[in-house]
């Protein structure tokens, strides 16, 4: 009776959740111990968990409104267990490569196994819509107020390339689409021989709506 566990000492000892759903239940430390840094398949997981998890971050970053991650990712052996079987999973742990779970079916919402897989940076860049800081017009649209007509232009790199002036925002948009999902084919093409192909197929049929 003398070595029972007092109630405060459980709710003391218990695990922290993180974000209030994550068990870090990695076997030994998480932390590097020659740069005293997370190791990075902590950091990854962490990263998931925030943009499903942490309310501060879906401020930040409304479009991850209503995400969620597969219950048994909560864990973090879990977690690893799954994903280390993806396409490119060294390429997450060593070369930072992203997790992303909408490029294999437009408008997912959920972390699982079956529809998430590893990009490079520049292809997770290349589908991000910026809706939150774009404005009343479609993506790939801008007005001008001084010569009142409505520019369209994709992002190629790091440049933006200038597709015409236009009398109203439904004519620039399809300008931008065409353009874009002719860009998305070359980016596609271009990392064709290393990035999973299910990634590959999605790129060279991904559309773009009006609604993106």
């Amino acid at each position: 009776m003398g070595n029972e566990m007092k109630p405060e000492q459980f709710i003391r000892d218990k695990p922290r959740l993180v974000y209030g759903v994550g068990i870090n239940d990695w076997v030994g430390s998480t932390y590097d111990a020659k740069t005293g840094k997370r190791i990075p398949e902590y950091r990854l997981w962490h990263r998931m968990l925030e943009r499903a998890y942490c309310a501060k971050y879906k401020e930040r970053n409304p479009t991850y409104k209503n995400t969620t991650v597969d219950k048994k990712w909560f864990s973090l052996t879990g977690f690893i267990a799954e994903v280390s079987s993806l396409k490119n999973y060294d390429k997450a742990i060593n070369e930072g490569w992203n997790l992303d779970k909408d490029i294999i079916s437009k408008g997912n919402k959920n972390y699982s196994l079956e529809l998430c897989c590893f990009v490079p940076k520049e292809i997770n860049v290349l589908l991000t819509n910026s809706r939150a800081t774009r404005g009343l017009y479609p993506i790939g649209v801008c007005f001008s107020k001084r010569d009142k007509y409505y520019r369209a232009s994709v992002k190629v790199g790091n440049k933006n390339k200038h597709l015409g002036c236009f009398d109203n925002p439904i004519d620039a948009f399809y300008a931008y689409k065409t353009a874009k999902e002719a860009h998305i084919k070359v980016v596609a093409n271009e990392w064709k021989e290393r990035i999973d192909p299910r990634v590959y197929e999605a790129l060279m049929s991904y559309t773009i709506d009006i609604t993106d």
